[in-house]
């Protein structure tokens, strides 16, 4: 973690960089342009900029870029990334029980790997921003077999596959280079395929085409300088211009002669179909009822439809959407009554740990138990009008939702506290051996709040203060 002097806080997550800034928490992962989720430690050097752990190495991003994406000013997060290639020892820099990194008096990053520790020198880094390195194209293949890149190509109707094999002369490890193409007349930009060396195309359409290519090195921009070819796909006989309207007056003169029968038949199957009205009447007739049979055999089947819509699959439990509904209900009487109302959020701790040390059978498993575990906990008494089935729910994930109508703080925090004593006590010894389950749940009372869906966020917040100190823990308030 790290505080800026506004008391802006810079969090290390395993769902990348968490910003709090007063109530305002951002999340910059890997969705916003990070290479990595999980982040083990945030260093600010002397410069402003961060430099982030993890077990794929160190990324490095300058704060201008952190704070525009943080406050979506900018889509895309520029970064440079070091692992074994730059000099690390390893690019496991998850900390062990001790620091993942800090920042030593010098200015320079004192990072811990699995095999030791790496310096990085901020001051040094523009010493090895280096020149975009040229690119060549050394191989075409048209429809799999090989072809000249020299000059203009003319290739034949009906070409199916192209590809064009590129690379970079460089002397540097090529993990360092990321090449970018586009195909002028297809391509409406660049096209960036990091260390890949081909490019491929299929079923081009005719026309005139020409591909580029050109590379980067860590630390440059992309080269001014590309490599090209220039190539023409002929088109079949259909595809030629004078085709269209040729084809066109051809169906034009086909279309009139088949109105001219079509009349004439018709009218001499007028009499024919008046009969067969007076018939389909009678038919009609005979099937209002057996309609009238399948609409109520619809309604019904509706109704289960709708029933299925709120429910979740796996754990039986209400979904989102229908929690969504009850919570809003209940927050409305809640104000109009002036009675207490609490909503928390449970998540199970180390989900993803679950999945991937046991397996997605055992993840799944363990979520209908913590459901179960929720429903004989809270499922067995009604509140109020708020049936007991109805004040759980699967919120999505490994998270679940909890509504406590007419409860004060202190009573919810004591039931949210009873579920998660439950569900660490869950025995898992039948279906996954050594596996422990906790969870983490955050509560949240309305008092203050103007709308149900603040009361949501809030509990959101304590759920993640509960996680942020050290999970297995109700945190309320």
């Amino acid at each position: 973690m790290h505080e800026d002097d506004d008391g802006t806080m810079w969090l290390a997550t395993d769902r990348g960089v968490v910003r709090l800034r007063g109530e305002e928490l951002r999340i910059v992962g890997s969705a916003q342009g990070l290479p990595v989720d999980t982040i083990f430690q945030v260093v600010v050097d002397t410069y402003g900029n961060f430099w982030l752990t993890s077990n794929a190495g160190v990324v490095y991003v300058r704060r201008d870029e952190m704070e525009a994406v943080a406050d979506g000013r900018q889509q895309g997060l520029d970064y440079q990334q070091f692992a074994e290639p730059d000099g690390m020892g390893s690019a496991q820099c998850n900390g062990g029980a001790g620091p993942a990194a800090l920042r030593a008096a010098d200015g320079s990053i004192w990072v811990a790997t699995a095999k030791g520790v790496s310096v990085v020198q901020p001051d040094q880094l523009p010493r090895y921003q280096l020149a975009p390195p040229p690119v060549v194209i050394e191989g075409l293949r048209v429809d799999d077999r090989n072809a000249s890149a020299n000059g203009n190509l003319v290739l034949p109707p009906g070409t199916r596959k192209l590809e064009l094999d590129y690379v970079s002369l460089s002397y540097r490890t090529p993990e360092q280079i990321r090449y970018r193409y586009r195909l002028e007349g297809f391509d409406n930009g660049w096209v960036e395929r990091n260390q890949r060396r081909n490019a491929q195309y299929t079923n081009l359409p005719p026309g005139r085409y020409r591909f580029q290519v050109s590379a980067a090195q860590r630390g440059s921009g992309w080269s001014p300088e590309t490599a090209s070819v220039n190539f023409e796909i002929q088109p079949r006989l259909y595809q030629r211009a004078w085709f269209l309207p040729l084809a066109g007056a051809t169906l034009a003169l086909f279309l009139y002669a088949l109105y001219r029968a079509r009349v004439s038949q018709l009218k001499s199957r007028e009499a024919q179909l008046s009969r067969v009205v007076e018939d389909r009447t009678r038919a009609l007739s005979e099937k209002n009822t057996e309609l009238e049979q399948k609409n109520e055999t619809i309604r019904k089947q509706s109704e289960i439809f709708e029933q299925l819509s709120r429910t979740d699959a796996l754990t039986g439990l209400p979904n989102r959407r229908s929690m969504d509904e009850t919570l809003a209900a209940a927050y409305q009487d809640a104000v109009l009554g002036d009675k207490p109302l609490c909503f928390g959020l449970l998540d199970i701790d180390h989900f993803k740990r679950i999945n991937d040390g046991f397996s997605h059978d055992v993840g799944d498993e363990a979520l209908r138990r913590v459901a179960k575990a929720m429903q004989e906990g809270m499922g067995r008494e009604n509140v109020g009008r708020w049936r007991g089935d109805e004040r759980v729910a699967r919120w999505g994930g490994e998270e679940f939702a909890l509504l406590f109508p007419q409860m004060d703080m202190a009573e919810a925090l004591r039931q949210a506290e009873h579920l998660r004593q439950a569900i660490e006590a869950i025995d898992c010894s039948d279906f996954a051996p050594g596996l422990k389950i906790t969870a983490s749940i955050g509560v949240a009372g309305r008092t203050g709040l103007s709308h149900h869906e603040r009361l949501v966020s809030r509990a959101d917040q304590h759920l993640y203060d509960a996680k942020h100190a050290g999970r297995n823990r109700v945190v309320g308030g």
